[in-house]
């Protein structure tokens, strides 16, 4: 089956986190004919990587070796990936068994699906809320509507919107921007897709990063928005008024 996983990896990424994503598809191995791991910023650290024996053979390794952030990452990792249907997947997240099988229906008839995340605690887990595109078009100017680890696309649509700018921050959040301009429909499954692990401690705060860099950051993916058409520039100071609040009060 013409499907490829990018897995991007960075320095505070640790081997048990790239091995648990591995580990979490090795049922898909019959479906998937390739992974690719983009090593951003690293030099030798798949040495010490040992994948599961059944993909073993089917995994590519990309090396990039000054860090140039999660979007040239992945862009580059579809860039040097060989089939039609591309999956992404954070190193540390885990594929659950129904991914594939969920999400590739959708995929073949509308070229995009994404899917609900579980975020397992200690404590227990929840799964996130299912976002259709009228809501995604509300939410757009103040939170990245879609969950990025999700995201699978077919790799023409991919490359025809010249996938993910280039940002540190908030590379997703314009990538989802102009997804919702591009298609009519964005299918999101309801059924989890992805196991993301967290601690209690921050299971309020997912996704919510502090500071003044972090909102500068978020800042320019939002004049890139603004700039692109992606969102009414109109809303534009007040989706910057609520970042303001978001990121420097905690």
């Amino acid at each position: 089956m013409p499907i490829s996983f990018v897995i991007p990896v960075w320095e505070n990424t640790s081997k048990n986190d790239i091995s648990r994503s591995l580990k979490s598809l090795n049922p898909f191995a019959g479906m998937v004919n390739e992974v690719v791991i983009v090593f951003d910023g690293y030099n030798s650290f798949s040495l010490e990587i040992t994948p599961p024996k059944k993909i073993k053979n089917k995994i590519k390794y990309v090396y990039i070796g000054i860090n140039k952030g999660p979007g040239y990452a992945r862009n580059i990792g579809v860039f040097f990936s060989n089939n039609e249907y591309i999956f992404m997947l954070d190193a540390g997240d885990t594929c659950l068994p129904n991914r594939i099988n969920t999400q590739l229906s959708s995929l073949r008839k509308y070229g995009v699906s994404y899917g609900a995340i579980r975020y397992s605690l200690k404590s227990g887990y929840y799964i996130s809320r299912k976002i259709n595109k009228n809501l995604a078009i509300f939410l757009l100017p103040f939170q990245n509507p879609y969950p990025n680890c999700c995201l699978a696309i077919k790799k023409e649509i991919f490359l025809r919107l010249n996938g993910y700018p280039l940002l540190r921050t908030a590379e997703d959040w314009v990538l989802a921007a102009k997804l919702i301009n591009f298609f009519d429909h964005i299918p999101y499954a309801d059924e989890p897709v992805i196991e993301c692990l967290i601690s209690d401690k921050n299971k309020n705060l997912i996704s919510r990063r502090y500071g003044l860099m972090i909102l500068k950051r978020i800042i320019i993916a939002h004049y890139f928005m603004v700039k692109m058409r992606l969102y009414n520039f109109i809303l534009f100071p007040l989706a910057i008024s609520y970042q303001i609040i978001l990121r420097l009060f905690p």
